[in-house]
C-alpha cells in the first residue's frame, strides 16, 4: 500500500507540470487505443452493470472489480506500444501508422486525469456525431438502419465525416479516430448480443415445429431491430440536446464577455439555430416511433 501511494503521488506530481494539448495528439491516441485492450473492455462492460446488494455493501473492498478508468490508466502506464490503424479515407492524419510507446508521451497518468480527458473527448465527439447525423447522414433516413453514421465498409468508400469537424470549437481529427474505435467496439458488443439471442431463440424453439420456430425467430429479430432503432433515436436526441445546451451557453458567455464582437456572435447564433432544428427533427422522430410502438 505504501508503494502504491508513493507511485500515485509521483504520478500526480509529474502530471501537475504537464498537460496534454491539441498540438500533440499522441497522448489522446494512446488513450483511445488503450481502451481496445480486452481487460479494459471487460472493465467497461462491468461498469455498465448494476451492482448487487453484496457488491454495494463491499464497494470499498479491494476485491471489487477494477473500474474502466482505473484499467485504462493501468494500460496507459504499462510498457505497451500503441499503433494507430491506417485509415486514409477517415482523415489525412491517419494515412500512415503511428507508433506510440511510453517514451513518446509523458508518463505516468493518474486515473483522475485520464477520466477527465476521456469524458471531455466523448462530449466533443457527441457534438460531432449529432451534427453529422442531423445533416442527413445519420439517424432518421431509413427505419431499422442503425448503421448510419458508423464506420461500415460502405461508408469507408466515401467517408466525409471529416468535413463536419468544427476545429474552431475544439473538435480535432483525433475525435474521428475515437468515433471509429467506438463503432468497432459497439459492433463487437452487438455481434455478441446477436449470437446470444440466436442461441436462446434456437434453444426455445427446439421443442416446437420448424415452422413455429422460424416464425418466432423472425418476430424476435423484427422486435430487436425496432428497439435498436428506438434506442439509437433516444441516444441521438440526448446528444443533440446536450449539444444545444452547450451552444446556448457559449452564446451567452460570448455576449457577456465580448459584446462588441458581432461577427462571432452571429456565427454562434446560427449554430444555436441549426442545433435547435436538429433537436426538433429528432424529437418529432422519437414521438413518431413511440406512437408506433404504442399501437403495435
Amino acid at each position: 500500500m505504501v508503494e502504491e501511494s508513493a507511485q500515485q503521488e509521483a504520478a500526480e506530481a509529474k502530471q501537475s507540470s504537464y498537460r496534454w494539448t491539441d498540438a500533440d495528439p499522441r497522448p489522446f491516441y494512446r488513450m483511445y487505443l488503450a481502451a481496445e485492450d480486452d481487460q479494459v473492455k471487460a472493465a467497461l462492460v462491468e461498469d455498465g452493470k448494476c451492482l448487487s446488494k453484496a457488491k454495494l455493501d463491499g464497494r470499498n473492498s479491494e476485491d471489487l472489480p477494477i473500474t474502466f478508468f482505473a484499467a485504462l490508466a493501468e494500460k496507459w502506464n504499462s510498457d505497451w506500444v500503441a499503433s494507430t490503424p491506417i485509415l486514409p479515407t477517415l482523415h489525412g492524419d491517419f494515412e500512415k501508422e503511428i507508433s506510440i510507446g511510453p517514451e513518446d508521451v509523458q508518463q505516468p497518468v493518474t486515473t483522475e486525469y485520464i477520466t477527465k480527458k476521456w469524458k471531455n473527448d466523448k462530449m466533443l465527439l457527441a457534438r460531432l456525431v449529432s451534427r453529422y447525423e442531423g445533416s442527413g447522414h445519420g439517424f432518421g433516413m431509413i427505419d431499422g438502419r442503425t448503421t448510419f453514421g458508423h464506420m461500415t465498409e460502405e461508408a469507408l468508400q466515401a467517408d466525409d465525416r471529416k468535413d463536419y469537424l468544427w476545429e474552431q470549437f475544439s473538435e480535432k481529427p483525433r475525435h474521428l479516430l475515437l468515433w471509429h474505435l467506438s463503432d468497432q467496439f459497439a459492433k463487437e458488443v452487438e455481434e455478441k448480443k446477436k449470437k446470444a439471442k440466436r442461441k436462446k431463440t434456437s434453444d426455445d424453439s427446439s421443442s416446437d415445429s420448424d415452422q413455429d420456430g422460424a416464425f418466432k425467430f423472425r418476430a424476435s429479430l423484427a422486435d430487436s431491430q425496432q428497439e435498436q432503432a428506438y434506442q439509437s433515436a433516444m441516444e441521438n436526441l440526448q446528444n443533440a440536446t446536450t449539444r444545444l445546451t452547450h451552444d446556448r451557453l457559449d452564446l451567452m458567455r460570448h455576449r457577456r464577455h465580448n459584446p462588441d464582437d458581432d461577427e462571432s456572435e452571429l456565427l454562434l447564433a446560427d449554430q444555436v439555430r441549426l442545433q435547435e432544428e436538429i433537436v426538433n427533427k429528432l424529437k418529432s422522430r422519437v414521438e413518431s416511433m413511440e406512437k408506433k410502438k404504442a399501437s403495435d
